[in-house]
């Protein structure tokens, strides 16, 4: 269906990008979710449960924006 893509690997020396780990740039490569997706629905309602952790909340309010860090601007 889809070729595995051949990443060359680069050491990057900038403050960004950075350098991404395989794993991720595999997941890169696969189809993209839509948002309204079972599935992806499915990875939001573990990433709300997950994301409660670093910010010490059991606040069932927590929640994580899928969108650019300016839909987490103007949701605010």
């Amino acid at each position: 269906m889809y070729q595995q893509p051949n990443f060359v690997r680069r050491t990057i020396m900038t403050p960004g990008p950075v350098e991404a780990h395989p794993s991720v740039l595999r997941q890169m490569g696969q189809p993209i979710l839509g948002q309204f997706d079972p599935e992806f629905l499915q990875i939001m309602d573990e990433v709300r449960e997950m994301i409660k952790v670093p910010f010490a909340t059991k606040n069932q309010q927590a929640f994580a924006i899928d969108g650019t860090s300016r839909s987490g601007l103007e949701a605010g």
